[in-house]
């Protein structure tokens, strides 16, 4: 519940009960929607964060922690979903989407790199070095 004390702009897809929670519109799966609180969800977060993002004026996104790989398992970063979405992603469906969406950005002139440490299946963007941004 550390979000409810978070002073920055708070989105969902979903009605959450919360007056400083703005929802937006889901607009479908694939692609990228350019009408302002309209987004194309991509099956994740992820997709969703980078669409936002790009929609409310970002020209440069940089992913950390985003590899799309599950290796047979259904845990993610905060452990399993509850019961009901605990389901085996799939992940050559989620890349494909992101793909569509990483392309899409690109065309509107928007720079999408991937700063994720070791591994990741996002392999189509170029690499950043997070290391970078310290002074």
């Amino acid at each position: 519940m550390e979000c409810l004390f978070f002073r920055g702009i708070k989105t969902s897809l979903e009605i959450t009960g919360y007056q400083d929670v703005r929802t937006l519109k889901n607009t479908g799966v694939e692609g990228y929607d350019d009408t302002p609180g309209c987004i194309r969800s991509g099956g994740n977060g992820g997709y969703q964060a980078a669409h936002l993002a790009a929609q409310i004026g970002g020209r440069s996104i940089i992913l950390a922690g985003y590899d799309f790989s599950d290796n047979g398992s259904r845990d993610h970063w905060f452990g399993l979903h509850k019961a009901g979405m605990d389901k085996h992603s799939n992940v050559t469906e989620r890349l494909r989407l992101f793909r569509g969406l990483t392309t899409e950005l690109a065309k509107r002139g928007v720079k999408v790199c991937n700063a994720t440490a070791g591994q990741s299946n996002i392999n189509w963007l170029p690499p950043f070095d997070l290391g970078s941004l310290i002074a």
